[in-house]
Order: C-alpha cells, then sequence, then structure tokens
C-alpha cells in the first residue's frame, strides 16, 4: 500500500565513535552515555550505509542463468565526509594518529604500523522533534576506517575528511543493531 507518511527524510544526524568494547546503546532513543564522542558536522551528503555480499555462483551447462548462487561473503559499509577538524576526526583519518600538544599547538604523528584503529559506531538519522520525532540509530560493536578519500584544502569549500568505515567480524550476542523510533514505522 502506498502511505507517504512512511517515507522518511533524515535531515539531520551524527556520526560516533568509542573504544570497541564501550557499552552499546539499547534504543534509538535514550541519550548515548559519554565515552560515545560525536564527530561533529558532517557534509549535507549526510551518510551512506550499504550492505553488499559476494556470492560465487554455481552455473550448468542447460542454462546461461545460475542454478544456484551461493553466499560466500556479507559486508557493511558507512561512507560521510566530516566537515569538523579536530584531534579525533584526524586521528580516525590518519588511521589511529597519535595525538599531542595542548592550546593551540598539536602534533599528529603516524600509528605504530601494526595498529589496526577498531572502534565503535554509532549512525543516527533524525526527522522532525519533540512528539514527532522520527529517529533511526544503527549500531556496529567494532569498525574500521577501510577507506579514506582526499582531503582537499581549497578557498571555495569546506576541507572535508572523506571516510568509508568497514563493519569487523561479529560473534554471537555482539551483532550490528538497527533501532527505530517512528510512530509511522510498521513491522508489518
Amino acid at each position: 500500500m502506498q502511505d507517504a507518511q512512511e517515507i522518511w527524510v533524515p535531515g539531520n544526524g551524527g556520526i560516533f565513535v568509542a573504544p570497541v568494547g564501550t557499552a552499546a546503546p539499547t534504543d534509538a532513543t535514550t541519550p548515548l552515555p559519554v565515552a560515545w564522542q560525536d564527530l561533529g558536522l558532517v557534509s549535507p551528503d549526510g551518510v551512506a550505509i550499504t550492505p553488499a555480499l559476494e556470492e560465487s555462483q554455481v552455473m550448468t551447462w542447460q542454462s546461461p542463468y545460475p542454478a544456484r548462487r551461493l553466499v560466500t561473503a556479507r559486508n557493511l559499509q558507512a561512507k560521510g565526509a566530516l566537515l569538523q577538524v579536530n584531534t579525533v576526526t584526524l586521528a580516525l583519518f590518519f588511521g589511529g594518529a597519535v595525538v599531542s600538544g595542548s592550546g593551540s599547538a598539536y602534533t599528529l604523528a603516524p600509528p605504530d604500523p601494526a595498529l589496526i584503529d577498531t572502534r565503535a559506531w554509532v549512525y543516527e538519522g533524525y526527522e522532525g522533534s519533540g512528539a514527532g520525532l522520527r529517529k533511526h540509530r544503527h549500531y556496529w560493536p567494532s569498525g574500521l576506517v577501510i577507506t579514506f578519500g582526499d582531503w582537499v584544502w581549497t578557498r571555495s569549500a569546506a576541507a572535508a575528511i572523506d571516510i568509508t568505515v568497514g563493519l569487523n567480524a561479529l560473534t554471537p550476542g555482539n551483532e550490528w543493531k538497527h533501532w527505530v523510533s517512528d510512530a509511522q514505522f510498521s513491522a508489518t
């Protein structure tokens, strides 16, 4: 059935990181604990969450179409362009760079080559406010920045930090989750 009320337009949202093992959210609306760091402003394109799978096709002599498709891998990625440049976003962009300094003078040093900078991630999208708030919260217990876009410095645009995060292996009881708080949302 066509229902325009089910069209969700998340005009706002956020990306948050925390150390792996930080307590997971339990729903879409409870405020995140202080351990979760807000990565700040994101480009107007927002966040793109992309599920994917890899498959192996079983072909037969009798048909040009696969007789079976075997799922060999699943993947989940999220992409966004961070607009705020600070110690947290730069450390993410540079794969876990070590930040030192204070006041207005800081130094970023390359991470140990053996470091794999995994973090827990939360992506949120909001539409409306108050009683009409429609909110989605997507949680990953462990993810890694796997693609680094160009960090372009120019006089005509913000120097966005473009990253793609890949979901890491999951263990039973520690899977990714997606919560929805939306009166228009239905399980049917």
